[in-house]
């Protein structure tokens, strides 16, 4: 993984940059530890990853792993865009369930009125589909790998 190699690399290094990963690329099995890196990396997250060990009781967590492992046993369940997928077809299905009859007005009825909470978002994102200039998921964290897991880190102003 092209990831874990860079982050190798840094540690190799001794290189004291932050380092700072997309949603994307930070998977604690595929990214983290592949790389040897133990602490101080961030990242951003909207989704709780299943190999983090805060989240392995989380019965979102579980319910996607439960349905990983009997409908694509062949697909890694840290894929990103695995975790991201599951949750987008999971609020697509309530949608679907929302509509009082097909019809491209009730699908769009529906969509508006799908708002708080989707499979595996991250406590205080949301998801809300009603403004069509704002993309349907709001808020991201910024966390820092500490102590084997996915922390959240508070934003400050520097300015102050």
């Amino acid at each position: 993984e092209l990831h874990a190699a860079a982050l190798r690399r840094v540690r190799d290094l001794d290189w004291s940059a932050t380092v700072l990963l997309t949603s994307q690329n930070s998977s604690i099995e595929r990214v983290i530890r592949a790389s040897g890196v133990t602490e101080g990396v961030r990242a951003t997250g909207f989704v709780k990853q299943p190999d983090d060990p805060q989240w392995s009781g989380d019965p979102d967590v579980r319910e996607y792993l439960d349905r990983r492992r009997r409908y694509s046993p062949g697909v890694d369940p840290t894929l990103p865009n695995a975790e991201w997928g599951y949750s987008a077809a999971a609020t697509f299905a309530k949608v679907l369930e929302g509509m009082a009859y097909v019809s491209r007005e009730q699908l769009m009825e529906s969509v508006d009125e799908v708002a708080g909470e989707a499979p595996l978002l991250l406590p205080g994102v949301k998801l809300d589909g009603v403004s069509p200039e704002l993309p349907p998921v709001h808020g991201v964290w910024l966390q820092e790998f500490r102590a084997g897991k996915w922390v959240r880190v508070e934003p400050h102003d520097e300015r102050r």
